[in-house]
């Protein structure tokens, strides 16, 4: 199944749960975006996360959401709020929404605690 995660910048929650998946599922069958992607870079608490998975995202590059990107997957998985969402997404039947706190800027345990929720939403895909 190809999926589509999407969050606020694809600076963490869409990412961490786009290279689980892939790692979880032995494929490349997930992507990643972000509705409104910015230059900031990922800090290095996300790097540190990422390879506590051994998983090296430092050349990852962020990709911004496009509507087009909805007709080569099978399923959205959006995991930030709705109210940011455009309404392709909003009327799309395949998108599912994971309720995922914004992690930007919070400390280490915060995206530990990011990361365990989104692996328990992973647990049904896998």
């Amino acid at each position: 199944m190809k999926l589509l995660f999407i969050c606020q910048g694809n600076s963490e929650r869409s990412v961490i749960a786009q290279e689980l998946y892939n790692k979880h599922s032995n494929s490349t069958d997930s992507q990643s975006a972000g509705l409104n992607v910015s230059d900031l870079p990922r800090t290095e608490l996300m790097f540190k996360l990422m390879k506590s998975e051994n998983i090296d995202i430092t050349d990852k590059p962020k990709t911004q959401l496009t509507e087009d990107m909805l007709t080569k997957v099978d399923k959205v998985i959006v995991l930030c709020s709705k109210d940011k969402c455009p309404n392709y997404l909003l009327n799309s039947e395949k998108v599912s929404f994971w309720d995922i706190p914004n992690p930007w800027n919070q400390n280490y345990e915060f995206l530990l605690q990011t990361k365990k929720l989104i692996k328990e939403h992973l647990n049904s895909l896998l």
